[in-house]
């Protein structure tokens, strides 16, 4: 955090903290056009690196009322210009394995930690602390409805801590303390929702007969590199196809522009310029992985792994395959053949696992 927006990270309030985070990227910015940079990368850097991160981080702190009224007025002055974000605007705090990133709610687990170290020094006797909750009945189990009332004014956190551990089980002899906190944030966070389930993605709803568990489980498996799990998140989610442009009215057709037939992202994969020529080739290797037709291989797997094969290693070559494939057919910049992909292949292969270098005296070369 500290190396992205260059600015202290102790701080004494939310606006306090905002406040110094803007200041120093407003910097950073003003630092990047007295760079010799043309009008394009300055404005491709402040937007992709600068208020991009900014946006991701605005996901996991509280943030303001203010600032968050800066952050989108300047998003959908963007948007309304025909930009695009790779920036998810939905809830993040589900799990990875419902499609998010599993961000923590930051208020309510400060609440939580604070909850269980007031209960903790509230049981030790003798201290200020156990005597005020002891005064007020909220030592042990509280009783429900609260009681939110006689506190004074410089014990609110006591009263707050009153009203809401009303709704969450005392702690059990041999409950561990970690396991104990981890359902105070449970019990808080459903109460900060007011009670109600987060809000499916939207590429859920629009194919509500995919596997969604099976397509977030292969695309967090550990045979994948770093780099290839956020590519295939991006194609799934917020790419930026000519079909979903034209359906919020950011372009005037939903045709491709390299040939002319609708545009979406199966088709930018496996069906747009020499897109047929390499799934063909990767189709025939991944049939003869699992020995089959390649004509049984769906080209739905490249966009929704929705698939568990065996062996495992098995499993972990089709996902590796399909995902340098969407990986590299992204590359739409430049005209890239059938043997690019397969140097490609052997590049990505070097760089996941690289061998041991051995010089061989005899010969005087190096193998690897």
């Amino acid at each position: 955090m500290r190396k992205i927006l260059s600015g202290p990270t102790t701080v004494h309030t939310t606006r306090d903290s905002w406040l110094r985070f803007i200041n120093a990227i407003r910097a950073q910015a003003r630092q990047s056009y007295a760079r010799n940079l043309s009008l394009a990368q300055r404005i491709q850097y402040v937007k992709m690196h600068l208020f991009a991160k900014l946006s991701f981080l605005a996901l996991i702190l509280l943030l303001p009322h203010l600032h968050a009224q800066q952050l989108t007025a300047i998003a959908t002055w963007f948007i309304w210009r025909g930009s695009i974000f790779k920036v998810p605007a939905t809830n993040q705090q589900l799990s990875k394995w419902k499609g998010r990133l599993d961000f923590p709610h930051v208020e309510t687990k400060c609440k939580a930690f604070l909850y269980n170290r007031l209960q903790m020094t509230g049981a030790k006797p003798g201290t200020v602390l156990s005597d005020f909750m002891h005064k007020w009945a909220i030592d042990g189990p509280i009783s429900n409805p609260p009681t939110s009332h006689g506190f004074p004014t410089a014990l609110k956190y006591l009263q707050q801590f009153a009203i809401d551990m009303t709704y969450v089980p005392p702690h059990q002899p041999r409950e561990v303390r970690k396991a104990y906190k981890r359902r105070i944030y449970d019990t808080l966070h459903h109460m900060a929702n007011n009670g109600t389930e987060p809000c499916s993605l939207r590429i859920v709803k629009k194919c509500p007969n995919a596997v969604w568990g099976r397509v977030w489980k292969n695309l967090h498996s550990r045979d994948l590199s770093d780099s290839l799990p956020p590519t295939c998140y991006v194609t799934v989610h917020i790419f930026p196809s000519n079909d979903r442009l034209a359906a919020i009215y950011l372009t005037p057709t939903s045709d491709c522009p390299n040939c002319g037939q609708e545009d979406f992202i199966q088709h930018r994969i496996t069906d747009c310029g020499e897109g047929p020529v390499l799934w063909n080739w990767s189709r025939m290797k991944l049939g003869m992985i699992l020995r089959v037709s390649p004509n049984y291989i769906p080209k739905e797997w490249t966009i929704r792994a929705a698939f568990t094969l065996w062996p495992p290693q098995c499993h972990a070559a089709i996902l590796w395959i399909l995902a340098n494939l969407i990986h590299y057919r992204q590359q739409t910049y430049r005209r890239l053949s059938l043997s690019d992909f397969m140097d490609f292949l052997r590049r990505s292969r070097w760089k996941s696992h690289p061998r041991a270098e051995k010089y061989l005296p005899r010969e005087g070369t190096w193998r690897y």
